[in-house]
């Protein structure tokens, strides 16, 4: 898992809103705005209490990958660090770890807000031993708008403690997990947000 892009990204195939700017669907499907989302989380959502604190209908499904993308911390957040991305090379050695979370359709506006620097796309997922879902479903992964990409920026050491914390907590491939442990971060030098303690 590297940081350092090739010299052609490839971004996930946006359609032009009417402003112009690339964007992807941002509501249920109609005809499904009472049915329950799913939600791809890899970054600090992977943490269950974070995930809960922000949408409190949020349910584990179980791990799952996104292949053909690589995780890179590249998103430029509002406090001028980086946040984690589900960045698409269509290399089919690259996945992504994370978890599928099950959650209300009222709630997904809400996690839009969120994820201000995303848009957001459907892909299909096999969630690992979710009997539950009968197989394959379809969840609402979140990638970086290109303009919002840069890097050169780093992880907050906190953001990064969710990130690992929730992947390990998961169960998610201790190889993966060690890769994500080497990622270089800025240390804030303040404490840890409380549900890390």
């Amino acid at each position: 898992m590297s940081n350092q892009h090739r010299s052609t990204q490839h971004a996930p195939n946006p359609r032009p809103d009417r402003q112009g700017t690339p964007t992807f669907g941002t509501s249920v499907p109609r005809g499904n705005r009472r049915a329950p989302c799913i939600v791809f989380a890899y970054g600090s959502n992977l943490f269950q209490k974070r995930m809960a604190g922000r949408i409190p209908s949020a349910t584990v499904l179980g791990p799952a990958v996104l292949p053909g993308h690589e995780l890179r911390f590249h998103m430029q957040s509002t406090d001028g660090s980086a946040k984690a991305d589900a960045y698409r090379t269509d290399d089919p050695t690259h996945r992504v770890a994370g978890v599928l979370y099950r959650i209300s359709p009222a709630e997904l506006s809400i996690l839009d807000h969120y994820e201000g620097g995303y848009t957001r796309q459907l892909h299909p997922f096999r969630p690992e031993g979710g009997e539950e879902t009968g197989g394959r479903v379809r969840a609402w992964t979140y990638h970086a708008r290109p303009e919002r990409i840069d890097p050169e920026l780093r992880p907050f050491d906190w953001y990064h403690r969710f990130v690992v914390a929730g992947a390990r907590s998961h169960g998610i491939d201790p190889k993966y997990v060690e890769r994500l442990t080497r990622i270089p971060v800025v240390q804030t030098g303040g404490q840890a947000p409380h549900l890390l303690r």
